[in-house]
């Protein structure tokens, strides 16, 4: 595990943690301009950010593609235990079933897709 890895996996819990804070309205305790269209934007930015990520990690030495996606996986839940779970106050139930299942496959199916096969390419 290298910096460069540990910093692409901290911008993609922050980057769309930071948006997602700009589409919640205070006064009316929702998500604007709801939450199917909140959680599609949220999803689509954690693929793209892990496509990305991934792809320029795929161009210099990386490792192992599972500790790599492992990282990826441990800094996001450790970062939401803090900020959602303890700060938010989210609960855990709900953070198991609303977020863990997108990082599960964004870092682990995306990376079995493109880390794998670029591991494979270069033996």
């Amino acid at each position: 595990m290298n910096l460069k890895t540990l910093f692409f996996a901290f911008l993609v819990w922050f980057v769309p943690m930071t948006i997602s804070m700009g589409l919640y309205d205070q006064d009316s305790q929702s998500y604007l301009p709801n939450f199917p269209v909140f959680k599609a934007i949220m999803l689509s930015l954690l693929f793209g950010l892990t496509y990305w990520f991934y792809r320029l990690l795929s161009k210099t030495g990386f490792g192992d593609w599972r500790k790599v996606a492992f990282t990826f996986l441990l800094v996001s839940i450790i970062f939401d235990m803090v900020v959602l779970v303890g700060l938010l106050k989210m609960e855990l139930a709900m953070w198991s079933y609303a977020i863990l299942p997108g990082y599960l496959i964004a870092f682990f199916g995306l990376g079995w897709l493109l880390l794998k096969k670029s591991k494979q390419i270069r033996v």
